[in-house]
């Protein structure tokens, strides 16, 4: 059945929109769901695209001004919900994606999506620091995953270590190496698990250990700025002042070239600014004791 415009129907749309998701081609879907919505503005199909077209070009404010649009004219779905709850902790508006994900998780009790609505909502109550209904979540996000038998196991891992995290913000040491043990062992080069060993084992004070973590982490993934920053604390801690400034200086560049990919990362601007302080200090002491020095030679 034809449209409005007389050339395609529905069902034809959706078919040339989901093609050129599949593609990937995201300049092109958006404007072919822009272009939908002008023949179907009551139908979420072309919103829905649009919305999945502007996160993968990180636009994320974008596309939740078009999923408030839905909500408001009462013509989202669970999907353009899901996305709007995604891109709202993009952002960092946390509170507002629990709410997101809260109506999903009363309204759909049947969907294959569950499991990620627990999971999702876990993350926002972390960033939040409501650790407790975090681990609640995860574990609900993890027990849903197992009883559908879905073959993500990359995926599972990621829970398995984000639980960890957050029994690792908990100063439950025992659960959080336990999680993060269960991750490694579902995805053996996990470069991000192994990055929370270390964090978990400098917290015990096995800097040595955590040394191993953080250095077999790097050697997987030499890109992580996190895991530069931490590795160079660890050295710092064991005063091997040298390869400390090596890992921060690498910290700083890895996370400017976030910055310049990403300019609102949070994390990434922290530690860029916590890393160079860091080098200014080291280089503060050092000098003091070149002062003292020569004050003795003298």
């Amino acid at each position: 059945m034809a449209d409005e415009n007389g050339k395609k129907s529905v069902e034809e749309w959706v078919e040339e929109l989901e093609g050129l998701a599949k593609e990937e081609k995201w300049t092109a879907l958006r404007e072919k769901a822009v272009e939908y919505t002008l023949f179907h503005h009551t139908r979420p199909d072309g919103y829905h695209f649009e919305i999945c077209a502007l996160m993968k070009q990180e636009r994320f404010q974008d596309a939740i001004n078009i999923a408030e649009y839905t909500l408001e004219q009462e013509i989202t779905n669970s999907k353009i919900l899901f996305n709007y709850g995604k891109c709202l902790y993009q952002v960092g508006r946390y509170q507002r994606a629990v709410l997101a994900f809260s109506s999903l998780i009363e309204q759909m009790d049947e969907d294959d999506n569950r499991p990620d609505y627990f999971r999702l909502r876990g993350s926002c109550f972390a960033e939040l620091e409501d650790f407790d209904n975090a681990v609640k979540d995860f574990n609900e996000a993890i027990q849903l995953f197992e009883d559908q038998e879905r073959g993500d196991i990359q995926l599972l891992a990621e829970m398995h270590k984000n639980r960890g995290g957050v029994y690792y913000d908990l100063k439950n040491f025992k659960y959080a190496l336990k999680d993060l043990h269960k991750a490694l062992k579902l995805v053996p080069n996990y470069a991000p698990a192994l990055d929370n060993l270390g964090n978990t084992y400098v917290a015990l004070g096995q800097i040595n250990r955590a040394l191993d973590y953080y250095s077999k982490a790097i050697e997987l993934d030499n890109s992580s700025f996190q895991t530069h920053w931490n590795r160079g604390l660890a050295y710092d801690d064991l005063k091997q002042i040298e390869k400390a400034i090596e890992d921060y200086n690498k910290a700083i560049e890895l996370s400017e070239k976030k910055l310049k990919e990403t300019p609102n990362d949070r994390i990434a601007l922290n530690i860029r600014l916590s890393a160079e302080k860091k080098k200014t200090a080291i280089n503060f002491s050092l000098q003091e004791l070149q002062d003292i020095d020569v004050r003795s030679y003298d």
